[in-house]
């Protein structure tokens, strides 16, 4: 098993709250894309995939955006430094 299938098979998908509306709705997005009438089994798990997929999204601009700041700070501490 590869390293992104095992990946997959351990994402934390306890807490993604899917509703029937929700269902429906990703049904009728993404029916036409797959060219094909998609599950409710399938429209879930494309659900709980872009939940997924989006939370890692967001964890890693954050984790970059906190970066950014050290970064900055710190050329902004060794520029004053510089001009003392």
């Amino acid at each position: 098993m590869s390293d992104s299938q095992e990946f997959w098979q351990r994402r934390p998908i306890r807490d993604v709250h899917v509703t029937p509306k929700m269902i429906n709705r990703t049904l009728e997005v993404w029916g036409p894309i797959a060219g094909r009438e998609l599950s409710r089994e399938e429209a879930h798990e494309i659900i709980v995939d872009m939940t997924v997929f989006f939370r890692y999204l967001l964890r890693w601009d954050t984790a970059s955006r906190r970066s950014s700041k050290r970064s900055a700070k710190r050329l902004q501490r060794e520029t004053e430094e510089q001009a003392a």
